[in-house]
Formats: structure tokens, sequence, C-alpha cells
């Protein structure tokens, strides 16, 4: 579970680094499908309790992919499960909340 610690925490640094500015709370979803081999993210946050649409910046699009199929594949080898999308939600001290959708 180490791996997974560490993709979460490499992900959760992408999403303050995108944010580039302080915020309530931040949202990653990624979906991954590896049978047909492509990667959807979406972020957000909420700054004075608006949300707010970010484009994520061009550099992370492959990391963002990489580190989505990874984390893919270290929770299949733990749960025999295969999710198909999961979102990151994080405070603004960096707290963390995951959820993954089988």
């Amino acid at each position: 579970m180490d791996q997974h610690l560490e993709i979460l925490t490499r992900l959760s640094q992408i999403v303050f680094d995108s944010a580039n500015r302080p915020f309530e709370g931040a949202q990653l979803f990624l979906e991954v499908n590896s049978d047909e081999l492509w990667v959807e993210h979406r972020f957000n946050y909420y700054e004075n309790s608006v949300k707010k649409h970010v484009l994520l910046p061009a550099e992370y699009t492959s990391e963002l992919s990489s580190l989505g199929y990874k984390l893919q594949d270290v929770m299949f080898e733990h749960t025999g499960g295969r999710w198909k999308w999961f979102t990151l939600d994080l405070d603004k001290d960096g707290k963390a909340k995951t959820h993954f959708e089988y």
C-alpha cells in the first residue's frame, strides 16, 4: 500500500501546484479505461465558496495518465477489482478523501 500512498501524495501535489492560489477545497477526478487505453481528468477548486473549473497545465497530462494507470494496477493487486473512476478531494490544509467507483 506504500505505492498507493505515494501516488495519491503526488496527485495531491499536482492539485496544489495547479491551483496556484489558496483554496477552500479542491477535487481531482480521474477516469481510467485500461481496455481502450485512455484517461480523462477534471479539476476544480473552491475559492470564496465559488466552484472554479480549471484546465490542468499541459505539463501534467501524461503524468496524470501514468499515475492513473499505476494507481488502478496497485489497487487491483490489493482488491481484485478494477475501478473505473475516482475522486480525490482535498481541503485547504491538504487533508485528503478518496472515492473509488468500481
